[in-house]
């Protein structure tokens, strides 16, 4: 997996991490902070083999709107021709944001989407909610 390890600052192109190995099962930690409306640092840990990878993002545009943060999922490439990964069931716990002033959150609130390969394919991947601060994703290959 070590070759899909990827950072972006939308609408930028991806930046792959070859020095982040993963492993199936890993627990990972990402924080993620803004510096700046254009700058952010970011911290990728590995906490099965202790390894991290920190970026530091600058001059970067556009500008971050500083109300909302967003957690993509997405395929590599579309219409690329490869299928999705059947990755079973992921849990993500310890979900959560805090700002500058002090304001915490979770996935409470959260808009979740199902994954589809296009609007008028079956969901292939469906998240729901567990708590406040965790939340699990499902692949559903098309049974959705």
């Amino acid at each position: 997996m070590t070759d899909h390890n990827k950072d972006e600052w939308f609408p930028q192109y991806a930046r792959y991490l070859p020095n982040f190995p993963l492993s199936f099962d890993d627990p990972v930690s990402i924080t993620v902070t803004a510096t700046s409306l254009t700058s952010a640092h970011i911290i990728f840990h590995n906490l099965r083999t202790h390894q991290s990878q920190t970026i530091n993002l600058s001059d970067q545009s556009p500008p971050l709107c500083g109300f909302h943060a967003e957690w993509i999922v997405e395929d590599f490439w579309d219409s690329d021709g490869v299928p999705p990964v059947d990755f079973g069931t992921l849990v993500f716990e310890r979900v959560g944001f805090e700002t500058d002033g002090g304001v915490k959150g979770g996935v409470e609130g959260t808009r979740m989407e199902g994954i589809r390969e296009s609007m008028d394919k079956p969901v292939l991947v469906q998240c729901v909610r567990l708590g406040g601060e965790g939340m699990e994703c499902d692949f559903l290959g098309g049974r959705g």
